[in-house]
């Protein structure tokens, strides 16, 4: 069974500072005034979680939601997709996706998913893609 994956409630004090930035896409001078960003983080290795508490003292309006795969990020995108996208207008969603995902298109995993997040009819187009790599795989 997939784990519930709910969209988190907004912050009740949010950074401020535009002198703190993450060596990601998100800085706390892009910070939404009115309330959360979510980093979308596609990656089946459970170490990743140990992002989670460092992103949330740096700006704790921002909020990690892992999925294992691509095709459970698409779902969960999905699903939400009106939510997700008016988050995305507001410049304060973003997805995070390694290259390489066993069962999950190998060392193409990354690269079909920007794709499907590129297609010329997707509404994803927009939204901030990074995808990383291991050190020593390009």
């Amino acid at each position: 069974p997939s784990p519930q994956h709910d969209m988190p409630s907004p912050s009740s004090s949010p950074v401020t500072s535009s002198s703190v930035s993450l060596p990601r896409p998100i800085t706390a001078r892009d910070h939404a005034q009115d309330g959360i960003r979510i980093v979308l983080w596609i990656d089946p290795h459970p170490s990743i979680t140990s992002y989670k508490p460092l992103i949330r003292q740096i700006n704790n309006s921002v909020t990690m939601m892992q999925m294992r795969s691509g095709e459970e990020a698409k779902v969960w995108m999905s699903a939400r997709e009106e939510q997700l996208l008016e988050m995305a207008a507001r410049n304060s969603f973003r997805v995070v996706t390694n290259r390489m995902r066993q069962g999950d298109g190998g060392s193409m995993a990354g690269q079909r998913f920007c794709e499907w997040m590129r297609a010329e009819t997707s509404p994803w187009r927009d939204v901030p893609i990074m995808m990383y790599c291991k050190e020593g795989a390009l």
